[in-house]
């Protein structure tokens, strides 16, 4: 959404230059409404019936103070609300898992180093564990780092179908339309418009997790469309190390 522009300008006649030349009226003196406003989109133009000396001094006697000033409370209304975070994780920890103390810490040491020149800020390949292991390890990290990460997604990366499925529910939990497709999981439009969203991130947006489950088999080419951004990390886990 493009920001909203208050613009103010005087309306009054009134000169207060500090200046004075025999040729130039105070009419002449004043800037011309036309220079001092802004044209575009969401741009409001409200004139005052001051002076340029007193515009930055004007307060509740007129009857523009109140109409800038609900402007600005909306605005600040805005900047302090809390922004929506995104969570979209389908398992929850089992009862029986057991804490990994030192992989838990690998893991967190991992992600905390950044690569500038990849293709995401930083990745990790879980591999060697049982699946469930891996997986509960992924998903305790997420937990805990609810705070840090928005969105934090979870792909099921079993097959081409569970993918398919899974960029959907990743689509809706972004709030992205999509039309109704029956294509192949390459060109499928909410793996393209999930992974074109994560992508699209800039510096002043939160960063992002991605957990990539279960991966073990990589014939199908899963490696293709594996989200990337430069505000973005990933855990995959697989039993194949070519999947990353």
């Amino acid at each position: 959404m493009p920001p909203e522009i208050i613009s103010t300008f005087s309306t009054s006649s009134k000169s207060y230059l500090p200046f004075y030349s025999s040729n130039i009226t105070p009419k002449q003196q004043r800037v011309q409404e036309q220079s001092a406003i802004y044209k575009g989109k969401n741009v409001r133009n409200i004139g005052l019936s001051v002076d340029h000396y007193r515009l930055n001094q004007f307060g509740s006697r007129l009857s523009s103070y109140d109409m800038i000033k609900s402007k600005l409370v909306k605005m600040c209304e805005r900047l302090t609300r809390s922004p929506r975070r995104y969570y979209h994780v389908p398992s929850e920890l089992v009862d029986t898992y057991i804490e990994r103390v030192e992989l838990s810490q690998e893991l967190e040491a991992k992600l905390q180093v950044s690569h500038e020149t990849s293709e995401v800020l930083d990745a990790v390949l879980l591999q060697g564990l049982g699946d469930t292991v891996k997986s509960q390890l992924a998903l305790r990290y997420a937990e805990e780092h609810r705070d840090r990460f928005s969105p934090i997604l979870w792909l099921d990366a079993k097959d081409e179908e569970s993918m398919r499925h899974s960029f959907r529910r990743c689509a809706l939990e972004l709030q992205v339309e999509l039309p109704k497709d029956h294509s192949p999981v390459f060109e499928y439009p909410a793996v393209l418009a999930v992974n074109f969203w994560l992508h699209d991130r800039i510096e002043s947006d939160e960063e992002w997790l991605v957990i990539v489950d279960n991966a073990n088999d990589v014939s199908w080419g899963v490696r293709k469309i594996i989200p990337k951004g430069k505000r973005g990390s990933l855990i995959i886990t697989s039993q194949d190390n070519r999947s990353v």
